[in-house]
């Protein structure tokens, strides 16, 4: 998006950017605002799209999951306001009419560190725990422990290869869940369009993920995707962490023995969160210890929120937590929340 800026200007730019870093659950208490304001004009209007393989899953401001094939217009979209031909990124300008541009809004507090929404990529070779590990992330400071699964193109029972009932499920997690695991991503992986790079990794698989990053940022979740290349090697691996950085909002990868290395994203222009996660796979418990002093969680100044969904409306349980100094934005989002 366009916009005429000034240097001296930015200071108070930063500020406010890492203020909706450091706020738990600021994008969800923002959501239930804006759905609020437009839920008796704009219930049949497509909130979000996401896509996988082609296929695409649509929300509507009214909650129903939508599956679009590209092969033609199914019945119940017909008498719905959608439009078949959004960008892969379609996320509804309503959501981000009270947005700042090139934030990335913080999700929950584990230790320290204050998780972002969007994308978080677990990098690492079969048999490395990564399955695991995102599922302690997803499960650790949520409403009862629970999380969001979507189940892809593995060999086992229960799992899903079908990519239009794939797009739906995840369009369908992300509406009814802040963490949501996708395990895995091989199919795309390997299917998108465009040559494989010497990973293994198809060359638009980052540009997708980038997508997602954006679409889960934009409605409060973050998404936790194990991602392997197809050959082990050094070389390969630190290309592939390169290329995440960029288009994630927060990688790992293996340390050493049961120790994981992170690196979060905090806004545009901003500094990264950098730590170490260390995971017992045992009792399924993390523990974090960032190690870079910006943005580190200190209890000051926090407002958390959980979802809780049923099929036609949206309820935010907000609580409130010390004080909220420096925090105008977040004053007038609870006021209108409530």
């Amino acid at each position: 998006m366009f916009s005429v800026e000034k240097v001296n200007g930015y200071d108070a730019r930063k500020k406010e950017l890492a203020d909706i870093a450091m706020t738990p659950g600021y994008r969800s208490i923002l959501m239930e605002r804006i759905r609020k304001r437009i839920k008796k004009t704009r219930m049949d209007e497509a909130m979000f799209r996401i896509n996988y393989l082609g296929k695409k899953g649509i929300i509507t401001f009214a909650g129903n999951e939508l599956d679009v094939s590209l092969a033609g217009e199914p019945d119940d979209v017909k008498s719905k306001k959608v439009d078949l031909d959004f960008p892969l990124d379609y996320v509804h300008q309503e959501l981000l009419s009270d947005s700042l541009r090139g934030s990335l809004p913080g999700n929950k507090v584990i230790g320290n560190l204050v998780v972002p929404t969007g994308t978080c990529l677990l990098i690492a070779g079969g048999d490395a725990g990564k399955s695991p590990l995102a599922r302690a992330l997803a499960g650790t400071n949520t409403k009862d422990g629970t999380f969001g699964t979507v189940r892809i193109g593995e060999p086992f029972v229960g799992y899903e290869n079908d990519p239009a009932l794939v797009a739906r499920e995840l369009a369908r997690a992300l509406y009814s869940c802040t963490d949501v695991v996708v395990d895995s991503i091989k199919d795309m992986v390997s299917s998108g369009k465009g040559a494989l790079m010497s990973s293994g990794i198809s060359r638009t698989t980052f540009t997708e993920i980038s997508i997602w990053s954006k679409i889960a940022a934009s409605v409060g979740s973050t998404m936790y995707i194990p991602l392997n290349a197809s050959f082990k090697n050094n070389e390969i691996d630190d290309l592939v962490r390169e290329a995440s950085k960029s288009n994630a909002s927060m990688i790992v990868y293996p340390k050493s023995g049961n120790e994981w290395e992170f690196l979060a994203r905090t806004g545009e222009g901003l500094m990264r969160r950098k730590g170490v996660i260390e995971m017992d796979y045992d009792t399924m418990q993390v523990s974090i210890r960032q190690t870079s002093d910006d943005f580190a969680y200190t209890g000051d100044s926090i407002v958390t929120a959980s979802k809780l969904f049923d099929s036609s409306d949206v309820r935010v349980d907000i609580e409130v937590n010390v004080d909220l100094k420096d925090a105008a934005v977040r004053r007038a989002i609870l006021r209108e929340a409530k």
